[in-house]
């Protein structure tokens, strides 16, 4: 397994997690709120031969995570 770390405003994000965060099950247990991102956020991506096994957005604010 590979942790990939992104940019929140990487073109291979959208790629790697968009089948993810569009679903209902991921939206559900966010509460229904909708994943977002800027250029702010950095996202990990844990992937495996080539198969997307989950992520974590992360917004920096001041180089904290918030």
């Amino acid at each position: 397994m590979d942790i990939i770390k992104l940019k929140g405003e990487d073109r291979r994000l959208y790629c790697l997690v968009a089948h993810l965060v569009m679903s209902e099950e991921a939206i559900s247990y966010n509460l229904n709120y909708p994943y977002k991102t800027s250029s702010d956020y950095v996202w990990f991506i844990a992937e495996d031969k080539g198969e997307t096994l989950g992520f974590m957005p992360v917004k920096l604010e001041e180089g904290k995570a918030k």
